[in-house]
């Protein structure tokens, strides 16, 4: 509250904000990561290159991407009945931070009868913070808190074709198939 010059009591009402962050099932999450592990460099001379990047915007696609110079893996997951998306964003995760969550993200898994755990992400003050859900929802299981590489990932997007034409033929050595 606070006392304004008659001295009659203002509330004032602070702007609430929702963190930026998403929320996918769990197994869809561990796929993303650990496809994006594959062209994620190990070179600690340059960190932006040991880095994961994970990109939202509301409405849009959850985009993984990593590279090491010479890979470019990429990854999305557009959003549907499952995935949610909260505000924009984009993040950087170091390698061996994703390594860890690949290793303690379940599998996918059909069950017939069963929920798919969930997992959501949300960021705030360079820390981004990983929660795994039993079902959506549901009471949080486990909650991992990374902290973030702060650094310009590579522009990766002009390097994928935006339309893909027909190919005629092509040509390659037998000796290597």
């Amino acid at each position: 509250m606070t006392m304004t010059d008659d001295r009659t009591a203002v509330e004032t009402v602070e702007a609430q904000t929702v963190p930026a962050g998403f929320t996918m099932p769990a197994g869809t999450f561990r796929n993303l990561l650990a496809g994006a592990l594959v062209a994620a460099g190990d070179d600690r001379g340059l960190p932006v290159l040991c880095a994961v990047r994970l990109e939202w915007a509301e409405g849009g696609p959850v985009t993984v991407a990593s590279t090491d110079r010479y890979r470019l893996a990429v990854g999305e997951c557009k959003p549907d009945g499952s995935v949610d998306v909260a505000g924009s964003g984009g993040v950087l995760i170091d390698r061996k931070d994703v390594v860890e969550l690949v290793k303690v993200l379940p599998r996918p898994t059909v069950k017939r009868g069963s929920t798919a755990p969930f997992v959501t992400l949300t960021v705030s003050d360079g820390v981004a913070t990983v929660e795994l859900t039993e079902w959506r929802g549901g009471a949080v299981a486990w909650s991992r808190r990374v902290v973030l590489v702060v650094a310009d990932f590579p522009r990766f997007r002009s390097l994928i074709p935006s339309e893909f034409g027909e190919v005629e033929g092509f040509a390659c050595n037998p000796g290597f198939l």
